[in-house]
């Protein structure tokens, strides 16, 4: 994302008095920062069953049971902003694989499993999932 176009990079504030203008605020910039907090947040879910993530999501703590592998999918590409990311950890004692929704690939492959105690941050990058 691109600073504010000022002279500095910084936001200042106009002065009426001296006829100075306040810094001009561009839809471009905030819908920026939007996606921005958008990516980076959601709710936190604990989950030990299968289930489907969504853009409003950003957080799981797998918790699959013991002796069980249990599938986390990751939303269909297209319905996320260009800059999400999920941050997951395998908090239980089985192994959770995460996947995605559409056939999209995680680092080149199908699949992503998780151990107990596993975690990862996952983006998009233009064509598919990576790990961070």
């Amino acid at each position: 994302m691109e600073r504010i176009a000022s002279v500095d990079g910084q936001f200042h504030e106009g002065n009426p008095s001296s006829g100075q203008k306040g810094t001009k605020v561009t839809a471009n910039y905030l819908n920026g920062n939007q996606e921005i907090v958008v990516g980076l947040g959601g709710d936190i879910l604990n989950e030990a069953e299968e289930i489907t993530l969504a853009e409003t999501h950003g957080i799981l703590f797998a918790s699959p049971a013991e002796g069980l592998s249990v599938s986390y999918h990751l939303p269909i590409y297209a319905t996320v902003g260009p800059l999400k990311r999920y941050k997951i950890k395998n908090i239980g004692q089985g192994e959770a694989v995460i996947d995605a929704a559409d056939g999209k690939t995680i680092d080149g492959d199908a699949t992503l499993p998780l151990l107990p105690g596993d975690r990862c941050e996952i983006a998009k990058d233009g064509a598919n999932w990576q790990t961070i």
